[in-house]
């Protein structure tokens, strides 16, 4: 009995272990707070199976994204647009939802081209209603909507194109604006 606990210990250790990728700094990360700057290098500079079993991690402890710090999802923003991450499209999509207005802008300013993912339908839909929203508060955020209409653009599906123009419609600077997309690229 007493060789069946400590066998079972063995695995358990072994377990956390491979969770952890054998690194020790996984552990002294929070992701409800601000990473420090040292925990910041390192998520940048480590690999992309290390990302994955770091939110694999917290997925299983039901950690889910809307919890993370602003910093932590800027962060995952930015391992998506450059590693080819398997749930970087369920993280774009609920930054374009996130009400922090920081996180829909980074979001939206990544470009798509370089977001390595299979772009869908959601992530139209969202863009859409992103755009829309900025347009029934009455508010100028003219920045964003063109920032909007370019990544509609620079998807370049039959939808997303389609959806720019429909927007494009709904005022003469969004007009200007795809007229000119149409013409630059």
């Amino acid at each position: 009995m007493k060789h069946l606990v400590v066998f079972l210990y063995i695995i358990i250790f072994s377990y956390t272990q491979n969770i952890y990728c054998n690194s020790p700094k996984q552990i002294s990360f929070n992701p409800r707070s601000q990473p420090h700057k040292n925990d910041w290098k390192f998520f940048n500079e480590t690999t992309a199976q290390w990302k994955i079993n770091f939110w694999n991690h917290y997925i299983r402890e039901n950690f889910k994204f809307n919890n993370w710090s602003w910093k932590w999802k800027i962060a995952w923003l930015n391992a998506c647009k450059n590693e080819n991450l398997p749930f970087c499209s369920e993280i774009l999509i609920k930054s374009l939802e996130n009400k922090a207005h920081i996180i829909r802008k980074h979001a939206i300013s990544i470009s798509p081209d370089n977001f390595r993912i299979s772009l869908d339908s959601n992530i139209i839909v969202k863009l859409e209603d992103i755009y829309l929203l900025l347009n029934s508060r009455n508010i100028n955020h003219q920045v964003l909507q063109k920032e909007i209409l370019l990544s509609l653009w620079r998807i370049s599906t039959e939808a997303s194109l389609s959806a720019g123009k429909i927007l494009a419609a709904k005022s003469s600077f969004s007009q200007d604006y795809w007229q000119k997309l149409q013409k630059k690229y």
